[in-house]
């Protein structure tokens, strides 16, 4: 079956030897030391179910180009990260499973999944066709919960229920699931910061965002991918000021994080009254390399800029963030009083004035 019997459109790949599914975590490019491979790293492959249907990256949409092809996601392609030379054929074996493969510099590249038996994460490799962990399912994102989609995982709870978290994606995205809506940020002060709903339901590509969900599942969380393009400016244009990253990783051979500036940035959270805020990242916020002294944004979340002067916790603008101090009554003493609080008949005798149940009389 050639590549063009196959539908232009959003997938998961997963490998049909290892169960991996492929999520791209890098956007460098570069060929090993070894004449005769590929640098690959740039795409990894996971099996953590949670992980890869609420990761952007995962999310690949694959497109026909003159016979060959080209996988797309997080702001870039196969293609692209190779320098306009590896544009990958797809060819079919039977029951939605392909190998992928193309010229690179003059060898030819097969991917692969690395064999690592009852780990969950590992990365691609350049292996010789006919080897079954070449052989890669294409599977439709079909955004049913029980099927293939990208869903929401929430990272705080407000007092009124509410469960929120931020996503930045490389593709426009609806709003699937109830109870879901979508924010950006179009003020903030040194202490203060203003939600702004988009109303149409409808996330623009390359703009960071909040989303409001009803639940802390994933799977009931849903957005739908709609189009892998977008104008790179769409968030300037809205005013938006949040930030975001694709990619958080720092290691030997790929180094593609951005460091985190406890006086310019803040994160989502909440307060101690379980109110909204953003404030300075802790450690468990951040992509953390101890031995490199990295401290990078995480990939695909939202991050609020702010000025150097900026109050380590900003909350909602019109909103304190001070708990109110309700007035408790205290309980009516049923009965009557004197004004020094002793008992008396409910009927008094003598002339003075009086508590009965709470209310003050006057006896004549």
């Amino acid at each position: 079956m050639a590549t063009s019997a196959l539908a232009q459109g959003f997938y998961h790949v997963r490998n049909h030897a290892t169960g991996r599914y492929m999520i791209m975590t890098d956007n460098q490019k570069g060929t090993s030391s070894e004449k005769t491979g590929a640098d690959l790293t740039a795409v990894e492959t996971s099996k953590n179910i949670e992980k890869v249907f609420t990761h952007p990256g995962a999310i690949l949409y694959i497109t026909a180009l003159s016979g060959k092809s080209d996988v797309y996601s997080q702001n870039s392609s196969i293609g692209q990260l190779s320098g306009g030379k590896l544009y990958p054929y797809l060819t079919a074996i039977g029951d939605g499973t392909y190998t992928i493969y193309g010229s690179y510099s003059s060898y030819e590249v097969h991917l692969g999944d690395q064999d690592k038996p009852g780990k969950d994460d590992a990365k691609l490799a350049d292996l010789t066709a006919g080897k079954d962990r070449t052989y890669w399912e294409l599977l439709p994102i079909d955004n049913s919960a029980t099927g293939q989609f990208i869903g929401i995982k929430p990272t705080v709870q407000t007092a009124d229920g509410k469960y929120w978290g931020t996503i930045l994606c490389g593709f426009e995205f609806t709003l699937q699931s109830d109870g879901m809506k979508a924010y950006y940020v179009d003020e903030v002060s040194d202490t203060e910061f203003n939600l702004k709903e988009i109303t149409s339901k409808k996330v623009p590509a390359h703009v960071p965002v909040i989303i409001e969900c009803a639940s802390d599942d994933y799977s009931k969380n849903i957005i739908r991918p709609t189009s892998k393009d977008g104008a790179k400016d769409a968030s300037a244009k809205l005013g938006n000021k949040l930030g975001g990253v694709y990619f958080d990783r720092g290691d030997n051979t790929h180094d593609s994080g951005t460091s985190y500036n406890a006086t310019t940035m803040r994160v989502i959270g909440v307060d101690d009254n379980q109110n909204l805020i953003f404030r300075k990242a802790t450690n468990d916020d951040l992509t953390v390399y101890e031995d490199k002294g990295k401290y990078y944004l995480p990939h695909n979340k939202a991050y609020l800029g702010v000025s150097s002067s900026a109050a380590d916790v900003l909350h909602v603008k019109g909103s304190s963030g001070i708990e109110s101090i309700s007035s408790e009554v205290a309980p009516v003493k049923e009965g009557t009083y004197t004004l020094s609080g002793q008992r008396v008949a409910d009927e008094p005798t003598r002339p003075g004035i009086y508590i009965r149940n709470g209310k003050k009389i006057i006896i004549k």
